[in-house]
């Protein structure tokens, strides 16, 4: 996955608050199971006055999958994921009238593991679960930066992608076949804050939220000086992509990775 590394660094930073965004060494490992899961589910704590929606059940909206990466360098590990549902909160306390602020809360893990032949794995990963909305969805007039303007290369058609879940493994070495689990963004489950929301739009907006056409997830390579170059490759089904930068309106290359079982994104 090809990205400018300038833009990407800034695109992470800006999911610590506010998200945006619109993405295989030998056999791939399979998502962990649930007693693995090191991010457990975190329930929103609304005020009496905020708007919530339901929390999923278990195994409600559940992608699971695996995918193989490699480094431009000829570094390869496979990584696994996990993402079970968001709960989603509107919460006025801190807004002016009339106006409120949103919060996801999401239930997930990730895991990678040194596929490199003999060899210590120095690399860091990003993955990243995106929730994929129509143009016309409700999201995505909520205003930038929680949605971002995306496509599949072959295609015309635009979607607003908003990062639902987003895990990192700091780059730090790992041993030929030796595996480490990701922590969440900041070490927190809480995802989207979205300031300023109109709370006439609530209603129709958490329920836009909790429902993505489909899902796609974005893996990524993180070098000493930042975002490397890398492929996706294995069984798992990929296309390229482009996200259009909100500033500069200029589109950018990503990857999107298909999850077993989702609508395949790449045709839309």
């Amino acid at each position: 996955m090809s990205r400018n590394n300038t833009a990407k660094l800034a695109f992470l930073a800006a999911c610590v608050t506010l998200v945006s965004g619109c993405g295989q060494a030998p056999a791939p490992v399979s998502a962990p199971a649930q007693s693995q899961v090191p991010v457990q589910a975190v329930s929103a704590d609304p005020s009496p006055t905020a708007t919530s929606t339901p929390r999923p059940t278990a195994d409600q909206n559940l992608v699971a999958g695996s995918a193989e990466i490699t480094s431009a360098d000829g570094y390869k590990a496979a990584v696994s994921y996990r993402y079970g549902g968001s709960t989603w909160v509107a919460d006025p306390t801190q807004s002016k009238p009339g106006r409120t602020s949103l919060t996801g809360t999401f239930t997930g893990s990730a895991q990678v593991t040194n596929t490199t032949p003999q060899r210590q794995n120095p690399k860091g990963y990003v993955a990243v679960i995106r929730g994929v909305y129509p143009f016309d969805s409700p999201v995505c007039n909520i205003g930038a930066p929680i949605e971002f303007v995306a496509r599949p290369v072959a295609s015309t058609n635009k979607f607003c992608v908003v990062a639902l879940a987003h895990f990192e493994k700091q780059a730090t070495p790992l041993v030929p076949g030796g595996s480490a689990d990701f922590i969440a963004l900041g070490g927190e489950l809480s995802m989207v804050r979205a300031q300023n929301v109109d709370e006439a739009t609530v209603p129709q907006m958490l329920v836009a939220l909790q429902n993505p056409t489909q899902i796609i997830v974005e893996l990524s390579v993180v070098g000493p000086i930042g975002f490397e170059t890398a492929t996706i490759g294995g069984s798992s089904k990929s296309c390229p992509a482009e996200t259009q930068n909100s500033a500069s309106g200029r589109w950018d290359d990503a990857t999107w990775v298909i999850p077993p079982g989702q609508p395949d994104a790449c045709k839309n």
